[in-house]
């Protein structure tokens, strides 16, 4: 998604809306609620620096599953409390949208993912502390049919290199950002992922000011490597078989 990033104000005085557009017989209260639930994983996408196309597709997420919790909400008893985020998102996702389709289930289940792991993970650990860089030919030995299955949830149901590749973004979310390694002799920061128009994913690396996008395929790993790491194994093992 092309365009100047939203910032972070913009972004928040915007979900400010989100409880009229959800609103169901007058329940504006019970998506006040929400927004302000949602509020502190807005902050923490924009602190840890996720691509524009990232953020910007987690948003509208968000607002996709409140509208969803209110619409369960109202269908169900209109006069119980709001659930917890904390209900609604698990490790495997969020609820099923039968006005979704499998393809545009899969990043709206990694944003609820990503949600998922920012409620249960303590607040002084939501930002992974990096460490020094080892050569990424030494950062994974997960067996290949590991690779395999991974290789498999990334692409299930995508018909196409295009939607292969944006479902392996999509699993990318799994990966904790931002860490330090390095590129052509200095030390960057990556701070998210992102695809190209040639449908090929890149890392987004800053230094300082300087902002520069890496194939991941080129990308070398520090050690030990961020969580969620073994997906980029699987990618670059998918490449290969392309």
């Amino acid at each position: 998604m092309a365009g100047k990033p939203p910032t972070l104000e913009r972004t928040l005085a915007d979900m400010q809306s989100w409880p009229s557009s959800w609103e169901i017989d007058d329940d504006r209260a019970a998506g006040e609620a929400l927004v302000a639930a949602l509020t502190p994983f807005v902050r923490h996408l924009y602190e840890t620096d996720v691509a524009t196309t990232t953020l910007r597709r987690h948003v509208n997420n968000l607002w996709i599953l409140g509208g969803e919790v209110i619409r369960q909400r109202h269908d169900d008893n209109e006069t119980d409390d709001v659930p917890s985020l904390a209900e609604v998102v698990d490790e495997e996702g969020g609820p099923l949208l039968y006005s979704m389709d499998e393809a545009e289930q899969r990043p709206f289940d990694a944003t609820c993912r990503a949600l998922h792991r920012f409620l249960t993970k303590p607040a002084g650990k939501r930002v992974i502390a990096t460490r020094r860089r080892t050569p990424s030919s030494a950062i994974s030995f997960v067996k290949k049919a590991q690779l395999d299955a991974m290789i498999e949830e990334a692409t299930v149901d995508a018909y196409d290199d295009s939607e292969q590749a944006s479902g392996f973004l999509a699993c990318f979310e799994q990966i904790a950002v931002p860490f330090t390694t390095e590129v052509l002799g200095g030390e960057v920061s990556v701070t998210g992922f992102d695809l190209t128009d040639d449908e090929a994913l890149v890392a987004i690396c800053r230094r300082g000011k300087a902002k520069q996008c890496i194939p991941v395929l080129d990308l070398q790993l520090p050690t030990p490597p961020p969580e969620g790491h073994d997906w980029i194994a699987a990618y670059r093992r998918w490449r290969k078989g392309r």
